[in-house]
């Protein structure tokens, strides 16, 4: 068992918030991480969630192979083209 400081200093977490504000900034993040693809978001946490029961090598092929799909996507053709515009994309999970 290690405290957060620790956890911290090690590179375990990224970022230390204190009790009161742990609601907020998780909502805060969970915000951030939506307005992501759609497509996506479900494919990384997908993989993650799969990666975990796998080696390495595996858990790579996995991701790999997950990107190489959504790269097909028009989310992909929209949050490139929206990034070049200096836009916020507009997913439609498509």
């Amino acid at each position: 068992m290690i405290d957060a400081e620790e956890a911290f200093r090690i590179g375990l977490v990224n970022r230390l918030v204190p009790a009161d504000r742990l609601l907020p900034e998780c909502e805060a993040l969970l915000r951030s991480i939506l307005e992501n693809g759609p497509l996506a978001v479900r494919a990384c946490l997908e993989t993650v969630d799969a990666g975990l029961d796998m080696a390495v090598d595996q858990a790579l092929l996995l991701e790999a192979n997950n990107f190489g799909l959504l790269s097909a996507t028009a989310d992909m053709q929209e949050g490139t083209k929206a990034f070049v515009e200096k836009r916020k994309a507009a997913f439609k999970g498509v």
